[in-house]
């Protein structure tokens, strides 16, 4: 399987550069969610990145739906509708400790922004799935 992650986001942090996520072109490993606002809602855990095999699909993982976060989600739900008819997909992951305690927001900032082709889901713990290289300094990831 073959998934695209938008290259790694380099966030300041202290006047540090911080990489985290995979770098360009890396094996994509297989996880799994709770789909908070997606065709999946009402059912067990999935993985998105399974389902869209090789699709090309952005992922944005985020440790908490920050009103950016928001605005970033909404500008690639845009691209991913722009970009349907190559069967782009993406979705976003909220990395939390208590992802039961984390999924209302992430409903309340679908129907707020309007969000229609990125599920917004939660991952439980905040480090991320393993070998995604999520640096924990780093709030967003995509």
């Amino acid at each position: 399987c073959v998934a695209l992650v938008v290259a790694s986001v380099g966030l300041t942090v202290a006047a540090e550069k911080v990489q985290s996520g995979l770098e360009k072109g890396a094996k994509v490993p297989a996880f799994y969610v709770k789909d908070v606002t997606g065709p999946a809602k009402d059912g067990e855990e999935l993985c998105y990145r399974c389902r869209y095999g090789n699709q090309p699909v952005v992922t944005i993982f985020a440790k908490e739906m920050t009103e950016e976060v928001a605005a970033l989600t909404k500008e690639l739900d845009g691209v991913v509708a722009k970009n349907r008819d190559q069967k782009m997909a993406g979705f976003v992951v909220l990395m939390a400790s208590d992802p039961a305690k984390a999924a209302p927001s992430l409903a309340k900032t679908a129907e707020k922004m309007k969000i229609e082709q990125l599920p917004l889901t939660t991952f439980k713990g905040t480090e991320g799935p393993k070998g995604y290289k999520i640096n924990e300094k780093a709030e967003v990831t995509s």
